[in-house]
C-alpha cells in the first residue's frame, strides 16, 4: 500500500519555497540565457486576455514606432552657446559622412535571431514496477528573435516546440504530447536612466546558481523540473516591469495583472506525487493482510458493490488532476507586485526585496468529515458509518482548493575577491500555510536561506560548496513540514580542448536527518543524496553530444530516497543556432 506520509515529503520538497535546479548549461551563441518555457497544452488562458495582449501589444508597438519616426535625435552633448579657447564649437564633419536623417535611423535598425534544437532520450536505470516510464523522448526546438528600431525601442518575440514520448511496459499506455506556442513577446523602452520592459515576459531572480529562494516572480512547471538545466520550465506572464539606474544603485519594480499558477498534476507521471498509476489491487492486498483490513473490505463488498472499479476510475488520472483548481480568472483581483533595490559598492552588491503574491500552489482545506476519517485511520479504527458517510460525499464536498495570499521578503548578497565569489541569499514568508495533526490548515513563519562560495581551480574549472536550509522558528507538530530541511552540495564545471569538451558535476546531500544517536554510532553517511552529471563535446560547429545521469540514493523513508527507483541516464543532441 502506498506510503502516504511519504509521498507528502517528496511532494513537500515541490512545496518549499525553493526552486531545485541544475546549473544551466553555457548559452553559446544565445544571446541571452535560455528562458525556461510554459506547456501549453496544459496552461489556461482565457480567450479575453489573449484578445487583451494582442490588442496591448499591437497598440504599443504602433505608438512607439510612430513615437522614434517623429522623434527629433538629440545629441548627447550640444554646442556651447558661447564657444570659448577652452570650450571651442566643434567642427562640422565632413558632409560625406553626414547621411540623411533616414539613413541614420536606417543605421539604427536591425533584426537578430538565435535558438537552439535538442532531442533528449533518457532510460530508467531501475523499473520497479510496470507502470514506470523505463523510456522518454523529449524533443523541443526554440527561437528567439529580437528587433530593434532604435536605440530606445525594442520588441523581443520567442516561440517554441515541443515533443514527449514516453513508454511503459504496458506499451504506449503513457502516450505522446506535443506542444507549440509563443513563449515571450514584450517590448522594450530607454529613456535615459530609466527602462520600462512592457509584454509577456519571464524575471530571473536571485544571485545562487543551484537554488535561489527569491527567483519567485514566474511560477514553474513541475513536471519539468527534473530537466532544468535545459531551460524552458518557467511559464511566462503578462507584466510590466520597470528599471531605475543611479550611480551605484538601482530600483526595480514589476506589476503582474493575472496570477499565472505553478503546474503540478497529481498523478500521471514519474514525477507527480502519486507516481504513474494507483493500483487498487495493491490496496486490497494489503488490506487482507490484517484482521481490520479483512473487515474493512467486508463491509465495502456488502454496502458498495463495485467499489474497486469506482476507485480505480476515482483514482485515474484524468478524474484526479481535474479535481486540481483552476486557474482564476483574469481580473485585477489576482494581481501581484514585486519591487527590489540593488546597491552595488565595489566588489560587492546586495539586494533587498519584497513580492506581495499568490501561493504557487493550492492549499487544501478537508471537509470535517475527512477529518474524522483522517484521524479514525490514524487510529487505527474505521467505523462503518464514517467510512460510509465520506463515500457518499462529493469529491468537491470533501476538500476545498484555493490559493493564498502571501508576502515574501528577501535579501541576498554577493562578494567578488578575485578567484573566489561569496554568495547568499534568504527569504521570509510572514505566513506559509500547512496542516497540524488534526489535517486543519494553519499559517506559521517559514525562513529559506542558502549560501555559496565559488572558487576558479587550476584549468579555470570552477567549483562551488553550499549550503541550503528551510527553517520553521515557530514549530508544532505537523503533518507536512518538518522544523527544518538541510542540505548540502557542491558544483563543478568546466571546459577542455579549446572548449569543445565541456563537463559539469553535481552532488546533493540531505542533511535533514543527521542526528546525535548517528554520530555516536557512526552512522552518518546514510542519508538520501542526489548526483548528477553531464559530458558534451562539440562533434560540429555549433553541434553537441552528450551523455549525462541523474541518481537518486538513501532510504525511502527520507526525503530524497524516495526517488531512488527514478535514477535515469540521458543522451543528449544539441544544436545552436
Amino acid at each position: 500500500m502506498i506510503n502516504n506520509s511519504i509521498k507528502s515529503q517528496a511532494l513537500l520538497l515541490y512545496s518549499l519555497p525553493i526552486k531545485p535546479s541544475l546549473p544551466p548549461a553555457p548559452a553559446r551563441g544565445i544571446e541571452e540565457e535560455r528562458k525556461p518555457r510554459m506547456n501549453y497544452c496544459n496552461q489556461r488562458y482565457s480567450p479575453t486576455l489573449l484578445k487583451l495582449g494582442r490588442c496591448a501589444a499591437i497598440l504599443l508597438l504602433l505608438m512607439c514606432m510612430s513615437f522614434v519616426a517623429h522623434a527629433e535625435e538629440q545629441p548627447e552633448n550640444p554646442p556651447p552657446e558661447n564657444p570659448t579657447p577652452e570650450n571651442p564649437q566643434p567642427e562640422n564633419p565632413p558632409a560625406d559622412n553626414a547621411g540623411s536623417p533616414a539613413d541614420q535611423a536606417a543605421d539604427q535598425r536591425s533584426f537578430s535571431f538565435s535558438g537552439e534544437a535538442l532531442s533528449r532520450s533518457t532510460m530508467d536505470l531501475e523499473a520497479d514496477d510496470e507502470w514506470e516510464d523505463f523510456f522518454t523522448n523529449r524533443d523541443l526546438v526554440y527561437g528567439k528573435g529580437l528587433f530593434r528600431f532604435s536605440d530606445r525601442f525594442s520588441v523581443t518575440l520567442s516561440g517554441i516546440g515541443e515533443y514527449l514520448l514516453r513508454l511503459n511496459s504496458k506499451g504506449y499506455e503513457n502516450g505522446a504530447e506535443y506542444s507549440v506556442g509563443l513563449e515571450e513577446f514584450y517590448a522594450d523602452l530607454h529613456f535615459g536612466k530609466f527602462d520600462l520592459r512592457l509584454g509577456q515576459q519571464i524575471v530571473t531572480w536571485g544571485r545562487m546558481d543551484v537554488f535561489a529562494p527569491t527567483d519567485t516572480i514566474n511560477s514553474v512547471d513541475y513536471t519539468k523540473m527534473i530537466d532544468t538545466e535545459l531551460g524552458h520550465y518557467k511559464i511566462p506572464n503578462l507584466m510590466a516591469k520597470a528599471d531605475y539606474y543611479w550611480t551605484n544603485f538601482n530600483a526595480e519594480a514589476i506589476f503582474i495583472p493575472f496570477f499565472r499558477p505553478a503546474r503540478l498534476d497529481f498523478i500521471g507521471g514519474d514525477w507527480t506525487p502519486l507516481g504513474n498509476h494507483v493500483p487498487v489491487d495493491l490496496v486490497t492486498d494489503s488490506l487482507n493482510d490484517s484482521y481490520l483490513g479483512r473487515d474493512f473490505l467486508n463491509y465495502l463488498n456488502q454496502h458498495y458493490p463495485g467499489w474497486d472499479g469506482a476507485l480505480e476510475d476515482a483514482l485515474s488520472s484524468e478524474r484526479l488532476n481535474a479535481l486540481g483548481p483552476t486557474t482564476p480568472a483574469d481580473d485585477l483581483q489576482h494581481w501581484e507586485l514585486a519591487v527590489k533595490g540593488t546597491l552595488n559598492y565595489g566588489p560587492v552588491s546586495s539586494s533587498a526585496s519584497y513580492f506581495y503574491a499568490w501561493s504557487d500552489l493550492p492549499i487544501l482545506t478537508f471537509s470535517p468529515a475527512a477529518r474524522d476519517l483522517f484521524q479514525a485511520l490514524l487510529n487505527e479504527e474505521t467505523p462503518p458509518e464514517l467510512i460510509g458517510k465520506v463515500l457518499e460525499l462529493d469529491p468537491t464536498d470533501i476538500y476545498e482548493s484555493a490559493y493564498r495570499r502571501i508576502n515574501q521578503f528577501g535579501l541576498d548578497f554577493e562578494a567578488n575577491l578575485g578567484p573566489s565569489v561569496l554568495k547568499a541569499e534568504g527569504t521570509y514568508v510572514p505566513a506559509q500555510a500547512t496542516y497540524n495533526d488534526q489535517l486543519e490548515v494553519v499559517e506559521r513563519p517559514m525562513l529559506t536561506y542558502t549560501a555559496s562560495a565559488d572558487y576558479v581551480l587550476p584549468f579555470d574549472i570552477n567549483f562551488a560548496l553550499f549550503f541550503l536550509q528551510a527553517y520553521t522558528p515557530h514549530w508544532t507538530k505537523d503533518l507536512l513540514m518538518a522544523r527544518s530541511y538541510s542540505f548540502l552540495g557542491s558544483y563543478m564545471e568546466g571546459k577542455f580542448l579549446e572548449d569543445k569538451l565541456e563537463f559539469y558535476l553535481q552532488m546533493l546531500y540531505d542533511t535533514t536527518y543527521w542526528s546525535a544517536d548517528g554520530w555516536r554510532q557512526g552512522d552518518i553517511f546514510n542519508q538520501d543524496f542526489q548526483f548528477s552529471g553531464k559530458v558534451s563535446y562539440e562533434v560540429l560547429t555549433d553541434f553537441y553530444v552528450g551523455l549525462g545521469t541523474i541518481l537518486f540514493g538513501g532510504p525511502e523513508d527520507q526525503l530524497i530516497g524516495i526517488l531512488r527507483s527514478r535514477s535515469f541516464g540521458f543522451l543528449d543532441l544539441e544544436y545552436k543556432f
